[in-house]
């Protein structure tokens, strides 16, 4: 989540936006981390189909994250 809050408050230090990142994700590491999981099957079926299907998979996965962050801030953590 540190690259959305750099981009959106690039004003920040390094260590700044890593601790509001730690913060705002407190208590939801492991649906995170699982979140990504699920993409794994995705990214390996689209290296299968010669590497096409990755330019659909990559997109779709950042626009899930920066859902999870929009959700994340918006529930204050």
């Amino acid at each position: 989540m540190s690259y959305y809050i750099f981009i959106e408050e690039p004003e920040l230090t390094i260590e700044e936006i890593l601790k509001k990142s730690w913060k705002l994700t407190e208590g939801y590491k492991m649906e995170l981390f699982i979140l990504q999981l699920r993409f794994i099957p995705w990214y390996v079926l689209g290296i299968l189909s010669f590497f096409v299907g990755v330019f659909f998979v990559l997109p779709w996965h950042q626009l899930t994250l920066i859902n999870y962050y929009t959700f994340l801030k918006k529930t204050g953590t």
